[in-house]
């Protein structure tokens, strides 16, 4: 399911400075950004923290609406996808600090995710063959609050793909992890991203990660995006 990003632009109202008997002018955060993403892809997007990468993602989710423009998944408008759809998976989201529930296994915090969506039933075995993909067979029935850092990560990657999403959005999802780690997550994409057909979007400062990717998208000071191919 391609992702196709066109003429998008979003502005927070009153950003811009307000003069006397007048509104605040709103100055736009995001201005006419046009990307494409495609299935099995992972895209590398850049920018100077406040330049609106969060934003650009929240756009993306359809948790935001955009001032212009649209951003479509398949042949849909995300905003217009319903809550039943988004709460099944159909786009994914990692954080940088993971969002796991801490007291609760491994394997539990994966499942969490299926039962939210229904999906549990009908393919018990996949948040175990996940976590057995991603390096942690080992560590199913492991508290997370255990874990390393970068296992912890790795948990959170598995829990994204369970419900097999069209996007993944990750969020600075190297940031808190050391040259070898990112280096593992950023295989994990690559690998996972390929083999379950998904769109992955991975926000990052670190131009390692960001030229393991297929794609390089950066955040402009004017708002824009540029495009190129990762080194």
């Amino acid at each position: 399911m391609h992702l196709q990003v066109s003429h998008l632009s979003f502005s927070y109202p009153g950003r811009g400075p307000s003069h006397a008997g007048q509104a605040a002018t709103e100055k736009p955060l995001l201005s006419s950004i046009s990307l494409t993403a495609t299935p099995g892809s992972v895209s590398a997007l850049m920018g100077p923290s406040g330049s609106g990468k969060t934003t650009l993602f929240s756009l993306l989710s359809g948790q935001l609406s955009p001032t212009s423009g649209t951003v479509t998944l398949g042949d849909r408008p995300v905003t217009e996808i319903p809550e039943r759809e988004l709460r099944g998976g159909i786009i994914a989201r990692v954080y940088q600090d993971y969002h796991l529930v801490p007291y609760l296994s491994a394997l539990d915090n994966v499942q969490l995710a299926q039962d939210i969506a229904g999906t549990l039933h009908a393919e018990p075995d996949r948040a175990a063959e996940l976590l057995e993909e991603v390096g942690l067979g080992e560590h199913l029935n492991s508290p997370v609050h255990s874990l390393s850092g970068g296992e912890q990560q790795r948990v959170a990657i598995a829990r994204a793909l369970v419900n097999r999403p069209r996007l993944v959005l990750a969020d600075e999802p190297t940031g808190a992890l050391d040259s070898a780690n990112s280096a593992l997550v950023m295989d994990i994409f690559l690998r996972l991203a390929r083999s379950n057909e998904a769109a992955v979007i991975v926000a990052t400062h670190d131009p390692a990660v960001a030229q393991r990717a297929d794609t390089l998208w950066r955040l402009c000071a004017d708002g824009s995006v540029s495009v190129e191919a990762a080194a």
